[in-house]
């Protein structure tokens, strides 16, 4: 399982001379916001030529081995099914915990399937969760002949909801 701390590195003394340098950098034009937002909105910085690469994404890995009560929420499953599908495991008697796993976009998802189960069951389940950054890698597959195939990485975050029941059922 991975667990992270959450560190603020940055000192309230700190933030108004950091604003100053970012403005700074915006003018001379070497900080332009990306279209989606923010400051490069999760590319580590990396700007990819889109008219030498087209940008490939690899599927996050998974926790190994993967265990029968690990759920993975994505933003593409049904939110119900995936409601129902944890209902299933707890009432099914054989598990009395179950781990969601959510990265990126999914970890506000994850989360809502977490409060909804504790809504449904009514305090009898409680959770425990845990954030960490994971490192992703991007193959950069070229458009042309002439440019060779890369690949970069940029990280995501990512969470792990531990739901488990707290009053045993017989």
């Amino acid at each position: 399982m991975r667990t992270t701390t959450l560190e603020f590195t940055m000192s309230l003394a700190q933030q108004p001379q950091e604003q100053e340098k970012l403005v700074n950098l915006e003018k001379q034009g070497k900080n332009k916001p990306s279209p989606k937002g923010g400051k490069g909105c999760g590319s580590g910085g990396v700007v990819v030529d889109k008219k030498k690469y087209t940008v490939k994404k690899r599927p996050p890995p998974k926790s190994v081995p993967q265990r029968p009560n690990d759920i993975y929420i994505s933003d593409r499953s049904n939110f119900k099914a995936q409601i129902s599908k944890c209902q299933k495991l707890f009432e099914s008697g054989d598990f009395s915990e179950i781990f969601l796993h959510g990265i990126g976009s999914s970890i506000p998802r994850a989360v809502n399937v977490a409060l909804e189960l504790k809504t449904f069951y009514q305090g009898t389940i409680d959770y425990s969760v845990n954030t960490s950054t994971i490192q992703l890698i991007d193959d950069l597959i070229p458009l042309d002949d002439t440019t060779p195939p890369s690949q970069q990485s940029r990280k995501v975050s990512c969470v792990d909801i531990r739901v488990f029941r707290t009053v045993k059922i017989p």
